[in-house]
């Protein structure tokens, strides 16, 4: 489900708020990194693993936008630590 956030947050004026054009873009980046797990996952699947590690650094990169290198690096490492394990 995609929600337009400039149709929900109007400030008085009946204008955009400016915060919301970075809002959109998270969302974004992370729709698009779900996009990339999702295919991640299905080269994993079939054993194609170098290309299902490029393809989550690639995804794990489209979120640093939003949350910063060092919460997504520790997102990846507890990741991949429970893969491994």
């Amino acid at each position: 489900m995609i929600v337009d956030l400039r149709a929900l947050t109007v400030a008085k004026e009946g204008k955009p708020r400016q915060s919301l054009d970075k809002w959109e873009r998270a969302i974004s980046s992370a729709h698009q990194a779900l996009e990339m797990f999702r295919d991640a996952e299905t080269k994993r699947q079939i054993q194609v693993i170098d290309e299902a590690n490029a393809i989550v650094r690639k995804a794990m990169e489209s979120l640093k936008c939003r949350y910063g290198s060092l919460t997504s690096s520790r997102i990846a490492s507890d990741h991949l630590s429970h893969t491994i394990a």
